[in-house]
């Protein structure tokens, strides 16, 4: 792609969100979350939310924010499609925690897309341990909880780690049976506790992300299922269950979380979504001369960038058979623009078999001058995608563009060639000459506009040339983009037919180049024709700007041959007779 800032003039739908930048995500409680270390698929309208929301930041879509520093409150959030616990799975997201209680919950659970337990320490999955009379309810039935917890609760729930922690350094994670309460009696009185598999103490309340991986393998004969957890590379342990513990096969997933008397600031960011096929987008400036992709990066307008989709199809976390005729759409923000100068990019993928993976890159230009950050998703459809949404959702791509100060004067180069493509060799060293031209020869423009000035500005430009009356534009290229009839101008002249191309702009640095193919007509009406391109604009401080380029001249070639007679003699030639000869 050259380096032109945006040639035509094109409409697009857009399906992105373009907001102000920001790196962290501001709470009651006076504190702040930073940005998560990796993108995801977006929250909002992916999972049913439950409970108290606070404001999330647009920033970070996969980001949720569970608390805020609000006292005693709960909320709960399920993927809108549930996974069947019957076939494996591997989904990978991060918590972060700040401040004393209660926690967080990764949760598997087949009540529904309404289920929410108790603040508190019942971390908005468990039931009230706290009831009077101990009549242990209102938890999220049919489930499995791994907890996240800051704070131990020592007279109730977590009594049984009294003797080995305190409450402030009682952070741990555990595998819970939100409906498994346990009564003991403390202080000669009747209490409840809830059961921990796999109690793991680590440190939770440190103002940090960590990254959570966490397993599922089911075993169809004796009818379980097996959960294991990494957290931050350790392990955390195995814990099997019974599938029928869960009520049906098809159960939702999602995470809950809680204050109490306590306050936090507590968020999950999810990087994987359960059984289904995944869409990584990733980018890179190449005009910064970037060769690494992540999923942000800096840029100036007129800046090339590259984008690169992975679309993945897992044998642990797919969907189970080959996704079939997928294809990639990409809705660009304002702000970008494609190679062929639309806003919507259609990327053709095929089938991606079971432990598939399959990479597509794109180039696109920034074409906004001003401190904002453009947000853009991808998505991703096939034939045989067996759940809703049809659509796939890739993670965010986040480009913070830096306004330029455009304040020098332009400076315009321009350089161009004609070729006679009938017959190539017929022109001069230079190639702004052909001779020998007749009706019918394919004629080649070629003409490069350049902006070398720094911190300059072209804006409003049209470019002009002629060519024959006559002739017939067989094509027209602006920088690698074929270019319709119609939208360009063609107007008759004395010089035969002008060529005009509008709304050129070229920030310091970018390119136009443009390649023209034209058939002269049978019968040309010229011997010797010459255009000198020329383009006509905008300085940076709106003056007129106008540059030309060298001339171009087709020369018409002597189809007529004469001849002048002589007086020649041929002298004496013998003949030979019959029998002569040797």
């Amino acid at each position: 792609m050259g380096n032109t800032k945006r040639i035509f003039l094109v409409m697009a739908t857009l399906l992105a969100t373009i907001v102000g930048g920001s790196n962290v995500v501001s709470a009651n409680s006076g504190g702040t979350i930073p940005a998560p270390p990796e993108s995801g698929p977006q929250v909002e309208g992916n999972f049913y939310i439950n409970g108290y929301t606070p404001k999330q930041n647009a920033n970070y879509r996969n980001m949720q924010t569970v608390s805020d520093g609000t006292a005693s409150v709960m909320e709960t959030m399920w993927y809108k499609n549930p996974v069947n616990i019957k076939r494996p799975f591997q989904t990978k997201f991060y918590i972060y925690m700040d401040g004393t209680a209660d926690g967080l919950t990764f949760t598997l659970q087949g009540q529904g897309p309404n289920a929410k337990g108790f603040a508190g320490e019942a971390l908005g999955a468990y039931g009230n341990v706290r009831d009077q009379y101990n009549r242990y309810g209102g938890y999220i039935k049919n489930a499995l909880s791994l907890e996240f917890d800051t704070y131990l609760n020592y007279d109730y729930s977590d009594t049984d780690y009294n003797d080995q922690y305190t409450q402030e350094n009682g952070d741990h994670l555990a595998y819970i049976h939100p409906d498994e309460s346990v009564p003991f009696q403390w202080e000669f009185a009747p209490h409840l506790k809830l059961k921990h598999y796999n109690f793991f103490h680590t440190n939770l309340d440190d103002k940090k992300w960590h990254q959570v991986i966490v397993t599922w393998q089911s075993n169809l004969t004796d009818q379980t299922g097996t959960i294991s957890t990494e957290f931050d590379g350790a392990e955390v342990g195995d814990y099997t269950v019974p599938l029928s513990s869960f009520g049906n096969s098809n159960v939702y997933w999602g995470f809950t979380g809680s204050t109490g008397a306590e306050q936090m600031l507590g968020a999950v960011a999810y990087t994987q979504v359960i059984q289904q096929p995944t869409l990584e987008k990733q980018v890179r400036n190449l005009t910064k001369g970037e060769t690494a992709f992540t999923d942000h990066t800096d840029a100036e307008a007129g800046d090339e960038l590259e984008f690169k989709f992975t679309v993945a199809n897992s044998k642990v976390n797919g969907i189970g058979n080959t996704w079939q005729d997928v294809s990639i759409k990409d809705a660009l923000p304002e702000g970008l623009l494609a190679e062929d100068g639309n806003q919507t990019i259609k990327i053709p993928v095929g089938d991606v078999g079971v432990d598939g993976t399959v990479t597509k890159t794109v180039k696109v230009r920034v074409d906004k001058n001003e401190d904002t950050t453009l947000i853009n998703t991808a998505e991703a459809t096939g034939l045989n995608y067996y759940v809703n949404p049809v659509t796939l959702p890739s993670n965010d791509v986040r480009v913070n563009v830096k306004k330029t100060e455009f304040t020098k004067p332009v400076k315009l180069t321009m350089t161009d060639q004609i070729v006679d493509e009938t017959y190539p060799d017929s022109h001069n060293a230079t190639q702004t000459e052909v001779d020998d031209v007749a009706g019918g020869d394919k004629i080649d423009y070629t003409i490069t506009v350049a902006n070398t000035a720094a911190q300059s500005k072209f804006t409003g430009g049209k470019l002009t040339f002629d060519v024959p009356k006559d002739a017939t534009i067989n094509s027209l290229v602006v920088n690698d983009m074929p270019i319709p009839a119609g939208w360009y101008e063609n107007k008759a002249t004395a010089n035969g037919q002008q060529i005009g191309i509008t709304n050129i702009d070229l920030i310091s640095g970018d390119t136009l180049a443009i390649k023209v193919n034209l058939t002269l007509p049978k019968k040309v009406t010229f011997d010797r024709y010459t255009t000198t391109p020329k383009i006509v604009g905008n300085d940076t401080d709106q003056s007129a700007y106008t540059a030309t380029g060298g001339p171009l001249t087709m020369v018409v070639a002597d189809d007529t041959i004469s001849f002048t007679p002589q007086d020649i003699n041929f002298g004496a030639h013998p003949t030979l007779q019959a029998g002569d000869g040797a």
